[in-house]
């Protein structure tokens, strides 16, 4: 006997007037709370962003999915992106996941990181402040870009903006 698969409650009404991304963006805390007791699930389904999506709103659902579970099923996004991504690290799971996430540990313990924000980081975020108008209206966006591509140029590619 073949189990069929578990859905979860929820609806999903019309794509545009079903969608629930304004009123989660309101008060996310009231919105999870508000659809788990109307479901009596931690697992539900909504339309968000104009598409059908699960949430998953208890630490040992996620647990379960994320760690217990985690090569029992596939990232969407894959199906939707790797045609145009091809393969990459984003899109990698199983075995070669972990093999890469091995490699790259060593990136991330607490030395590396001091060395890249001393060498890296705080000179960009320095060099950002001291050109910083007060007088004049600077869009955080456009800071936000700049400080975020200039450090992740320096730090994973070795560039610095001043240099060609």
């Amino acid at each position: 006997m073949e189990l069929e698969p578990a859905v979860p409650a929820g609806t999903l009404r019309y794509s545009i007037f079903g969608d629930k991304s304004n009123e989660f963006y309101k008060d996310p805390l009231s919105f999870v709370q508000s659809r788990t007791a109307l479901y009596g699930r931690s697992i539900f389904l909504e339309r968000f962003l104009t598409k059908p999506t699960v949430f998953i709103t208890d630490y040992a659902s996620v647990k379960e999915l994320l760690i217990d579970k985690s090569r029992s099923f596939s990232f969407g996004y894959k199906q939707f992106l790797s045609h145009v991504y091809e393969d990459n690290i984003v899109f990698t799971n199983g075995d070669v996941a972990s093999e890469i996430r091995g490699s790259m540990k060593g990136l991330f313990d607490a030395d590396k990181i001091a060395s890249y924000h001393e060498k890296h980081i705080q000179p960009i975020i320095n060099k950002l402040l001291r050109n910083a108008t007060y007088l004049n209206e600077t869009p955080a966006y456009t800071s936000m870009k700049y400080l975020s591509t200039n450090i992740c140029l320096a730090t994973f590619l070795g560039l610095d903006e001043n240099s060609q």
